[in-house]
């Protein structure tokens, strides 16, 4: 179950960080410059498709929760997570606004 990205990406960072007993600043020669966060990709038709991320905060102000899953198809995604009275559902979410645009119930 997704819990947070932030959480997520912390974890992961942590992990970095403790993996081989190595501290991420030891990790990275001095004379790198860091590495520049990632650009947000332009899908096909030329809008920007939403992180990760921001199709999690997206779905959850729209009443969904315990994401379980997420999956990119072509530029939007589709969603398995709990609707608020707690029906499993599938949700069919698009890349760029992070509407859901339609869903489907999933039998448990």
């Amino acid at each position: 179950m997704l819990k947070s990205c932030h959480g997520m990406v912390g974890a992961g960072l942590i992990g970095l960080a403790t993996l081989g007993g190595a501290t991420a600043a030891s990790a990275q020669p001095k004379s790198r410059p860091p590495v520049p966060a990632p650009s947000p990709r332009p899908t096909p038709e030329g809008s920007v498709r939403l992180s990760i991320c921001e199709i999690v905060a997206r779905v959850e102000a729209q009443g969904y929760r315990d994401i379980e899953e997420i999956e990119r198809e072509g530029g939007n995604y589709e969603v398995e997570a709990k609707d608020s009275q707690g029906r499993s559902v599938e949700l069919k979410v698009n890349g760029t606004s992070g509407d859901v645009e339609d869903f489907e119930f999933i039998s448990d």
